[in-house]
């Protein structure tokens, strides 16, 4: 499945108390309750969207603290090879990396058949997939 969260405000999460990300991220928390497993793709190498990447670490942080495990763009390819419909990974950065995306018409494509088995995928502020992040930290328009 795949979730798509629009008007996520990041704004300064630098300077929110836990109890603010709590009030701000909660819902999402709940959305997640019900999955077994639960990951969070993170890698500074690659480049993100609508989020700096001082927020991105206050996101990542809180997630952990709410029981999801880091994903590097290098290990989110074994992992949605793996998982299934009771898996979800949050797409904090908002740009997919290449090792999910096949930038060639030919071929599987990792990310869609990770949906295809029941897995969700969760964006936060761009649209999904319309950029293709690399671990140069540049990006390819896409969608």
């Amino acid at each position: 499945m795949y979730r798509f969260l629009a008007n996520i405000e990041t704004a300064n999460l630098t300077g929110f108390t836990n109890a603010q990300l709590d009030a701000k991220f909660s819902g999402i928390v709940k959305m997640t309750e019900g999955f077994k497993d639960k990951a969070i793709y993170y890698d500074e190498r690659y480049p993100s969207s609508g989020i700096t990447i001082n927020d991105l670490r206050v996101l990542k942080a809180y997630f952990i603290s709410k029981g999801f495990q880091v994903l590097t763009a290098d290990k989110l390819k074994d992992w949605i090879s793996e998982k299934g419909s009771d898996s979800i990974v949050l797409m904090a950065q908002d740009i997919a990396p290449d090792t999910i995306v096949n930038l060639t018409s030919t071929g599987s494509q990792p990310a869609r058949d990770y949906l295809n088995h029941g897995g969700s995928l969760m964006w936060l502020y761009d649209i999904p997939f319309y950029h293709i992040g690399h671990a140069d930290n540049t990006k390819d328009v896409w969608g």
